[in-house]
Parts: structure tokens; sequence; C-alpha cells
């Protein structure tokens, strides 16, 4: 009988990120008035495999990312 696998994954990340040394000062590019980011990242996603004897097998990934960032 051949074996399916079914993985479903979710996760949430809050970021911050402070500007680099270089972001803010670095010669012609720097930008001082840069200010920190604050982003709210969510993803869900699922795999699917399925084992079929004598062949390599199939399987599928699906992911689902949103990320908002001030």
């Amino acid at each position: 009988m051949p074996k399916a696998d079914f993985n479903l994954r979710a996760f949430y990340k809050n970021i911050f990120r402070m500007p680099t040394f270089n972001d803010l000062y670095y010669t012609d590019i720097g930008n001082i008035s840069l200010q920190p980011e604050y982003t709210h990242q969510y993803n869900v996603g699922f795999q699917y495999k399925k084992h079929i004897p004598k062949a390599s097998g199939a399987s599928g990934n699906c992911n689902l990312i949103f990320t908002s960032t001030r």
C-alpha cells in the first residue's frame, strides 16, 4: 500500500531591525533619516509527499507568506 505524508506548518515572527552604521553614514549613499523597522511576518504552508513503490515518488510544497512592515 502506498504511503502518503501530509504536514501542515504555521509560524509568526515579530521582527525589530535597527539601521546599521553603514545604512546611516556610508559615503554618498548613507541616509541619516532612516528609522528602525518593525515587521510582523506570518507564514502558513503545507507539504504533501506520496511514496510510490518502484518509483521516485512525488511531493509538493505550498507556502503563503504575508509581511507587514512599518
